[in-house]
């Protein structure tokens, strides 16, 4: 839906209110760019619509501790953990920006990068 729209020079916002549900706005595109992934105080996080995938891209110097985390943060075995690694890319999940945002702090305190690639849906 919001490809359609963008067409038409919209987009779609989904609104963090910060309670148990999002809300959902239409905005013309120029508008929403300037908004896009803002937090206003404590109570409103305006979010991108777009889905990413996250890939673990570069392991960095550390590989020790990104091979802790992903045990960690993956149940994965420790017998099977170097196998794991051993990936060019390894995809850590999918989400939005804000989701990007989190993996990207993450694995950089542990010496790594992640890509993104914007999913089409």
């Amino acid at each position: 839906m919001n490809k359609q729209l963008n067409r038409g020079g919209y987009s779609i916002v989904f609104c963090d209110t910060k309670s148990d549900c999002f809300r959902y706005a239409i905005l013309p595109t120029a508008e929403f760019v300037q908004f896009e992934n803002t937090e206003l105080d404590d109570y409103l996080t305006i979010i991108s619509p777009k889905i990413y995938n996250i890939y673990l891209a570069d392991k960095g110097n550390e590989l020790p501790k990104i091979m802790l985390y992903l045990k960690k943060k993956f149940s994965v075995p420790l017998s099977e953990i170097k196998e794991f690694c051993s990936r060019d890319k390894i995809l850590l999940g999918i989400g939005n920006s804000i989701i990007v945002d989190e993996y990207r702090k993450e694995i950089e305190q542990l010496g790594g990068k992640i890509e993104t690639e914007e999913i089409d849906r």
